[in-house]
């Protein structure tokens, strides 16, 4: 009577019970009997007949008057024929519809068809592939979801779900407690975009409530509406009063697939409760609406889950509990507030990826990690009102924040947009920023209690507060690259209790190390406007506003094709004969590096070895007899423009036979 999505399904046997069945083509609602005969043919023109009777929960029992049935199967075509099919009403005592002369088209996935038994069942775990035919034509179902061809049983009230498919039928269901109890593996529910009001009547329940250790469970369609107030005649009250309360959806089962649904509570209801509570592993969370207030939205300790393409909104949006891994957060819409939007404690190898996440309100966060190890944040734009974007905590560890818009527009307060923080005794150590846009009103980056975290090539901007804060025991930490800047005087602070930290600058020409306890400047930091790193120049903007940074530093210039570095130069002067000014560390491999003792824009000068080539070695005659004079030749140029001075050695089967080499330097080739 339906279109239905398309895909592979398994049979199952049919259960031998009668089936209520609304007829959406004659009206009829009554308990039937389906009695057919049937012949299978297929194109090696074999015949089988034989009469099939179906008394079942048969979802996708399928009978169109006056019009042709296909089903698309895989591989060898053949046809079925109906002979005869007759619909007996029970109730009315008659034989209601007959369908003659109905055919199925389709291919099958053997070279003999498969017979359906006489003993009213369906071979177990047949395989059916369908495909799509034309709009005025039947599409099988897509989904491989309680394991039963095309079963369906149409419900109309709350009860207990055992293994099977079932879609509700009902305008709406209202549950006194709990609407839905699944106790079996293997269960579709399909409430059909119907809502279900719970829990009613002062009492308390869940929408839905799935086992312990069920698996294979798919909820969709179904739209879950909490109320739980009620009137005693002079006050209202709300029957439930804990958070596990009157979850939208509580499961503590495997394999469970949530599609589609929406989750949400009435004006008066009790507020403190999950969207869903979902305990196991394997969740599907897919295309879900949830609005619920207080706590979370979605409540996960799930390990290998997937939470793709949701809208979460009005409360705090996930909840990754202790021993949550590996779970994939992608593409949803979450906005909220009354707690952090994304909660995860003590969990690791998460992945939260191309997500739009808002605190709406209050000195929570966007995303808040306590103790929680190699979360991979990447793609995300992460907003925050009043409070934290982005929050580590505890013991987190060799987090990535990757390519993230993140913005703060709380206009009070101290609350910086990211806040890396821990104890003495438990860090947030090792984490990595890098391509990320970070714009807040107040301190961008503030921290405290951690060491080797890693920052690069970020553009951090603050308005009113420092970009970047770093305060006490905050010590290894390395800054690369990052465009730095703050509309107030300080840009960078560090107090007197951090010990050194890295800030770096580079590209292909050079480099600028400071390596310090203190990195507190009034400068804006960007390469080209105030950091130079350029072909013979590396420097740093001639100003006092530089504070701290005009000080010691390690730089390198890079790519040099010297032979040798003959001076190192402080705005043009040489320094490096002076140890307190600066001296060259080392020059190999076409890398400078130096040691700086305050800063503007420092230079080199190098000189090239003389190229020397066309060596000729002539005897006297040419014979090159022992008795011979030798006579070598040979050209002789200089790129510096300087004289020449030659040293020859001479060799006998590789043994120098110069008693000693000195050049003529006196302008005399016999005398020196």
């Amino acid at each position: 009577n339906e279109d239905l999505p398309g895909g592979s399904i398994t049979s199952s046997n049919l259960d031998k019970e009668l089936f209520l069945v609304e007829d959406k083509l004659s009206g009829y609602n009554s308990e039937f009997e389906i009695y057919k005969d049937i012949t299978i043919k297929n194109n090696l023109n074999n015949d089988y007949t034989f009469d099939l009777k179906l008394l079942g929960v048969f979802i996708l029992f399928l009978f169109i008057i006056g019009s042709s049935l296909w089903f698309g199967l895989n591989s060898q075509e053949f046809n079925w024929n109906y002979k005869e099919f007759n619909i007996f009403d029970k109730i009315n005592n008659a034989v209601t519809d007959s369908i003659t002369a109905a055919s199925i088209v389709g291919s099958q996935p053997l070279n003999a068809p498969t017979i359906i038994a006489e003993n009213n069942t369906l071979p177990n775990n047949t395989l059916v592939n369908t495909t799509e035919k034309n709009s005025n034509q039947l599409t099988s179902s897509a989904a491989k979801e309680s394991g039963l061809l095309g079963i369906s049983t149409d419900i109309n009230s709350c009860r207990t779900l055992g293994s099977g498919s079932y879609t509700i039928t009902a305008a709406y269901l209202i549950a006194a407690g709990t609407c839905f109890y699944i106790n079996e593996s293997n269960v579709v529910l399909d409430c059909n975009g119907k809502q279900i009001t719970y829990p009613i009547y002062s009492n308390s329940g869940n929408g839905i409530n799935i086992s312990n250790g069920v698996s294979n469970i798919t909820i969709k369609n179904c739209k879950l509406y909490l109320d739980d107030s009620y009137y005693d005649g002079e006050t209202w009250y709300n029957s439930c009063n804990g958070v596990l309360e009157c979850t939208g959806i509580y499961s503590l089962g495997n394999n469970i697939n949530i599609y589609n649904n929406t989750i949400t509570y009435g004006s008066g209801a009790w507020t403190s409760s999950y969207g869903m509570y979902l305990s196991g592993n394997n969740y599907n969370i897919t295309k879900n609406s949830v609005g619920m207030l207080w706590m979370h939205n979605i409540y996960l300790n799930t390990n290998y889950s997937l939470i793709f393409n949701n809208t979460l909104y009005n409360g705090p949006g996930i909840y990754l509990a202790d021993n949550s891994n590996y779970n994939n957060i992608t593409n949803n819409s979450i906005k909220g507030y009354l707690d952090s939007i994304i909660k995860i404690m003590n969990s690791k190898y998460n992945l939260i990826n191309n997500n739009i996440i808002n605190l709406t309100s209050g000195t929570y966060s966007s995303i808040a990690l306590y103790s929680s190890n190699y979360t991979r944040i990447e793609n995300n734009t992460l907003e925050s009102y009043n409070g934290y974007v982005i929050n580590l905590s505890g013991g987190s560890q060799y987090n990535n924040f990757t390519n993230n818009d993140i913005v703060q527009k709380s206009s009070t307060g101290n609350v910086p947009g990211i806040i890396i923080s821990g104890t003495p005794s438990l860090h947030p150590d090792n984490n990595r920023f890098v391509n990320n846009r970070i714009n807040t009103n107040l301190t961008s980056i503030f921290l405290s209690n951690t060491t080797t975290n890693y920052f690069e090539n970020n553009k951090i901007d603050s308005k009113i507060g420092y970009a970047l804060n770093l305060s006490g025991n905050c010590s290894s930490n390395i800054f690369l690259n990052n465009n730095i800047t703050s509309s107030i005087a300080t840009k960078i602070s560090q107090s007197s209790g951090s010990s050194n930290n890295n800030l770096i600058y580079n590209n292909s020409f050079g480099e600028i190390n400071w390596n310090k306890t203190d990195l507190t400047t009034n400068l804006n930091l960007t390469i080209g406007n105030t950091i130079y790193l350029e072909n013979n120049k590396v420097g740093l903007i001639d100003n006092s506003g530089a504070n701290k940074l005009n000080s010691s530093a390690t730089i390198k210039f890079f790519g040099l094709g010297y032979s040798s570095i003959t001076q190192l130069l402080k705005n043009g002067i040489r320094c490096d004969n002076n140890s307190s000014l600066c001296n060259i560390t080392s020059y190999s491999g076409g890398t400078l590096i130096a040691q700086v003792a305050s800063f503007s824009n420092y230079s080199y000068s190098g000189n090239y070895a003389p190229i020397i080539n066309n060596v000729i070695l002539n005897s006297t005659y040419g014979t090159n007899y022992t008795h011979e004079n030798l006579t070598v030749y040979y050209n002789a140029t200089d790129a510096d423009g300087n004289n020449i001075t030659n040293i020859t050695n001479w060799y006998l089967n590789g043994t120098s036979i110069a008693i000693l080499n000195l050049p003529f330097a006196a302008g005399s080739n016999s005398t020196w």
